[in-house]
């Protein structure tokens, strides 16, 4: 990939690779752009041009166009003006730092419609920092998100999100195509933040291109384009297709303050949108498996570290992982956990008396307890879980996994006169009774449930299923429409789980 920023060669690999744009993928890029662009441009820009390979693309496809190149790094803009030297007339190459210069100034003065075009870093903000770049914008919370999420990394950004939109910015009013390499979650968010400002476009589509094939990484990636002409309408959607083909096209789109994965389907299904009233809830947090997990042989406690374990029974609670609730059937739990809390902060001395084999075993392993990376258990007690409360000891509870490729629920049943643990990776729904937990997972497995949440689910996705989609379903809009809301097991199991919550969304 084409890269501006100051970083050296062990940096740059450690944080994208060191691999340029393969010139069969720029050429195929500006082919599709030409076939499926609203505008023949004036001008080409592309603000980090490497050593040219997409400029020259661009130049051959649009034979009537100059391109402005630039570029801080001195050996690629060197490179560039070497590989693109019979284009010299149309052509204009500068050194530019893209986070210091004036983009609103540069780009007044180019002629329009314009093309921006290129592929900026995939790289976040964070991990600049940790690579000890300091090319990149400035600290600050972007998503201006709480002190939990901020601190679990949920207000980090990436840097190429951060060009795309100053760039788009900068040409409000103006006649321009924007188009660019890019995670597909990037396109994504770029076009959710600009929806939910009410601001359309032209048109605008992503083509999924094999990452692996070309850059040998494992990533979703797209080519992501923006169109924003004076005339003409504009909408709230998105084509999506895959390797630059039409035959397999979908469309995303907006609609109730949330991004939607395929807004046909979605239309279809739009009033079972709203607020459920019952809480999702994820799964237990503990982030040392190898010690707080157990398997059972020939009666004993074997943990991750295949030592035989002596602890109480009490402590032990049976879990099951994503990899269980991924599989058509739920199997027999095949491991157990600690669990070390009722609820999140409480305190742990208690357990050297109610369970002194066990606070022992924890102390012997508290050197890994304490080398725990998450910064949601510093200044917590000893030997702290997360994700734990009086939902996590419901004898019954419905429940997904976070890394389903395909909807589908399952009732999870005590076991061996415990409750089961869910693992962190997993969502459920807390019940009182079998009766609650079978009815709530017919209704969610029912086809107009996996029909909404299909439409708003991305799925390739690194976790596609989160609380806050499943928290989009009105199971009492769902259980009308199937003509069960008026049960009295229906409306047993909504007063007995019924609690106030706050909205949420994806």
């Amino acid at each position: 990939m084409e890269r501006s920023l100051t970083l050296g060669k062990d940096q740059r690999k450690a944080a994208f690779g060191d691999f340029q744009t393969p010139p069969s993928l720029a050429r195929l890029c500006c082919h599709f752009l030409k076939e499926m662009g609203q505008l023949e441009p004036a001008s080409i820009v592309e603000p980090t041009c490497g050593v040219g390979g997409f400029l020259k693309a661009a130049l051959e496809s649009f034979p009537k166009a100059h391109a402005f190149g630039f570029e801080i790094n001195p050996k690629y803009l060197s490179a560039a003006r070497e590989s693109l030297a019979e284009y010299s007339e149309r052509l204009s190459l500068e050194s530019c730092d893209f986070f210091t210069e004036d983009w609103s100034e540069r780009l007044k003065v180019i002629p329009g419609p314009i093309l921006i075009l290129g592929n900026p870093p995939w790289v976040t903000n964070a991990e600049l920092t940790r690579l000890g770049s300091e090319n990149r914008p400035g600290r600050r919370n972007q998503k201006k998100t709480r002190g939990i999420e901020a601190l679990t990394g949920a207000s980090n950004f990436d840097i190429s999100e951060w060009i795309i939109k100053h760039l788009v910015d900068q040409l409000k009013g103006r006649d321009f195509q924007l188009a660019m390499l890019c995670k597909s979650s990037v396109a994504r968010k770029i076009l959710a933040s600009y929806w939910a400002e009410d601001r359309s476009f032209s048109e605008a589509f992503l083509s999924l291109v094999d990452a692996p094939k070309y850059f040998g990484a494992a990533v979703d990636a797209c080519f992501f384009c923006l169109s924003s002409i004076s005339q003409g309408p504009k909408d709230m959607t998105a084509l999506v297709c895959s390797d630059f083909q039409r035959t397999s096209e979908s469309r995303i789109g907006y609609s109730n303050g949330r991004l939607i994965a395929d807004i046909e389907t979605y239309k279809k299904v739009e009033e079972l949108a709203g607020l459920s009233p019952l809480k999702w809830r994820s799964g237990l947090k503990h982030d040392c498996s190898k010690v707080m997990e157990f398997r059972r042989e020939n009666g004993q406690w074997i943990n991750g570290l295949n030592d035989a374990v002596d602890i109480e029974d009490e402590a032990l609670y049976p879990l099951l992982k994503s990899s269980d609730l991924m599989k058509p059937t739920l199997a027999k739990p095949r491991r157990f956990v600690i669990v070390t809390q009722q609820k999140i902060g409480q305190e742990t001395d208690s357990l050297e008396l109610k369970w002194p084999k066990t606070w022992a075993y924890l102390n012997r392993h508290g050197e890994a307890l304490s080398a725990r990376r998450s910064s949601i258990y510093k200044n917590k007690p000893r030997f702290s879980i997360f994700g734990i409360g009086d939902y996590s000891f419901t004898q019954w509870k419905v429940a997904i996994s976070g890394f389903s490729a395909k909807i589908h629920f399952h009732v999870v049943a005590p076991y061996e006169k415990k409750t089961v643990m869910l693992d962190d990776t997993c969502y459920f729904l807390p019940f009182l009774s079998k009766v609650e937990a079978e009815l709530a997972c017919q209704l969610l497995n029912s086809q107009e449930s996996i029909d909404y949440y299909s439409s708003l689910i991305f799925w390739n996705n690194k976790r596609p299923v989160t609380a806050a989609i499943l928290g989009t379903l009105d199971l009492v809009k769902l259980a009308e429409r199937l003509g069960l809301h008026e049960s009295k097991a229906f409306q047993g199991m909504l007063a007995a789980n019924r609690k106030p919550q706050a909205p949420q969304t994806p």
